[in-house]
């Protein structure tokens, strides 16, 4: 029964962690393709 409530207990923290890392991650990989294509565009402009 302890063993069952660990396993419980450890795929909650992996669930939470993965939808943390998910939300923080999506917007910054956001900001980096932004400044890359900012970067790009500048680029072809010169």
């Amino acid at each position: 029964h302890g063993i069952f409530n660990f396993l419980l207990f450890s795929a909650e923290i992996v669930a939470y962690a993965m939808a943390v890392f998910i939300l923080v991650l999506t917007p910054g990989l956001w900001i980096l393709a932004n400044r890359n294509i900012r970067r790009a565009l500048d680029h072809g402009r010169r």
